[in-house]
């Protein structure tokens, strides 16, 4: 059986401003430095969307709305999968820049919250995020990214869901 885990797409609704995202700088690896999703593994007999709701709240603190918590789409490896998730949230996070950075999560360092922009811009996004964050504000559902030997491939048999 694969391995299971789940990364979070978290966004305040409504937006104050500009679409943002909340990424995590992760300590440990793989990708120790670099900024991530929220996320984690799915315990054994856990649904995807309630993992992803788990996960966001113990790793920054925010709740979202189990309800609205959507699975948009999913990597797979040799032996494991991600579920990529929309998962929106209506509470005020005290989050912002690094210098108002905080951390929940004893497993993980900053959160940040950025603007989609700035989040595609920063050097330290772990890469394939610079295709997920896209496909995500599109809130596209059904694709795939599969990472095997010969190269990774994206499959985009996707539709949007309504807002």
């Amino acid at each position: 059986m694969r391995k299971q885990y789940v990364l979070c797409f978290a966004q305040q609704v409504p937006f104050r401003t500009l679409p943002e995202v909340v990424l995590i700088e992760r300590r440990n690896e793989p990708h120790a430095g670099r900024l991530n999703l929220p996320g984690g593994k799915i315990n054994e007999h856990e649904a995807i969307e309630v993992a992803a709701v788990r996960e966001l709240q113990e790793e920054t603190g925010l709740k979202a709305v189990l309800a609205d918590t959507r699975l948009l789409g999913t990597i797979e490896g040799d032996g494991w999968i991600v579920h990529v998730c929309y998962c929106p949230y209506r509470s005020t996070p005290a989050l912002g820049p690094s210098q108002d950075a905080r951390t929940v999560s004893p497993d993980e360092g900053q959160i940040l919250t950025m603007s989609v922009s700035e989040a595609l811009a920063d050097p330290l996004l772990i890469p394939n995020l610079r295709v997920i964050i896209p496909l995500c504000i599109a809130k596209a559902t059904g694709w795939v990214i599969r990472d095997t030997s010969s190269g990774v491939f994206v499959e985009l048999q996707s539709t949007p869901i309504a807002a």
